[in-house]
């Protein structure tokens, strides 16, 4: 039974030879060794590598199992050839003729053939993976690069982005200031202007008001100017009137006593005096003054009551022109 523990210890000892799967060169700690300094990029790359590792394991374990089912299978083919064997030499104490001894397989041979082609078939699959985990960390570190100049360009135009919002906010405030100082400067020039306004319509108020109280004054000056000029050209009238008379009784004492019985004849001559109206361009007025008559009565001749009477008239239109010459000098005023 020696011969039955050959396959045994070489399956074995394939086992010890073969159950890891190969390993991978490891990275070397140069660019990626400070952490948090792996991109996002590379750290989702190195995750396919690592799937890709553990199909490649996954595939080492099937191929041992298959290996080991195998040798199983050898081992049952050993152990029956190995009883055919005892059965032969068993049938050999027999009489008959003992038949010719079956040929023993090379198992030896056989599993150096078939760990030859694993060793070769896993330095390809290492190989080719080593391969593609090259390819595939050259394309992640070009990814990544492409990523930190993106990354760079990104924050320089940031900075760029913040440098001109910051100059933008500074120019908002200094407009916002200056807003705030004209708002400010537009609402002093109003309320100065309200100020202004006001005092000039309270001078025009007063000044209309002083402008009435001058009008009414000023009519209150030409109505008592207007009075005081009738009284003054009826007293003149009166002062004619009684320096006629005056002089027709020297003439009449002068004359003597021959002339009255003639003067006693004559009709009283009668005097009448119609009021006048005056207007103004500045201020218009009516008055109305009652009709004044001045009866003179005397016993002087026909001619010199002429003579009266022309005085008389003489002295009225001297009174009119003094009174309409008066109220266009207050006009005028």
């Amino acid at each position: 039974m020696s011969y039955s523990a050959e396959p045994a210890a070489l399956a074995a000892s394939y086992r010890r030879l073969f159950a890891e799967a190969p390993r991978r060169p490891e990275m070397p700690a140069g660019r990626w060794a400070r952490p948090g300094a792996e991109p996002e990029a590379v750290r989702e790359g190195s995750m396919e590598p690592r799937r890709a590792r553990s199909s490649e394991k996954e595939q080492l374990q099937g191929l041992n199992e298959r290996f080991a089912g195998y040798i199983e299978r050898e081992e049952l083919a050993a152990l029956r050839s190995a009883h055919a064997e005892h059965l032969a030499e068993l049938g050999a104490a027999l009489p008959a003729a003992a038949p010719p001894p079956t040929p023993r397989p090379d198992l030896a041979a056989a599993l150096r053939e078939l760990r030859a082609q694993y060793e070769a078939l896993a330095a390809r699959n290492l190989q080719a993976a080593e391969d593609w985990y090259r390819a595939r960390c050259a394309r992640l570190h070009e990814r990544a690069a492409r990523s930190q100049e993106a990354v760079r360009a990104s924050r320089r135009e940031a900075g760029e982005c913040r440098r001109q919002l910051q100059a933008r906010l500074v120019e908002m405030e200094s407009l916002r200031g200056a807003h705030q100082s004209l708002e400010r400067q537009l609402q002093e020039l109003e309320e100065r202007h309200n100020a202004e306004a006001a005092g000039l319509q309270d001078t025009i108020g007063q000044l209309e008001d002083d402008l009435r109280n001058t009008k009414n004054e000023m009519a209150r000056h030409l109505r008592e100017y207007q009075d005081l000029l009738n009284v003054k050209m009826a007293l003149d009238i009166e002062i004619a009137a009684y320096r006629k008379l005056l002089e027709g009784e020297e003439t009449l004492f002068n004359l003597g006593s021959g002339g009255l019985p003639s003067l006693n004849s004559l009709p009283s001559p009668t005097y009448s005096f119609q009021p006048r109206s005056f207007s103004s361009s500045t201020l218009s007025f009516k008055e109305e003054e009652q009709g004044e008559v001045i009866k003179v009565t005397s016993k002087i001749s026909s001619s010199r009551a002429e003579v009266i009477e022309g005085t008389i008239t003489s002295v009225k239109k001297r009174g009119r022109l003094n009174l309409h010459g008066g109220i266009l000098a207050n006009a005028k005023m």
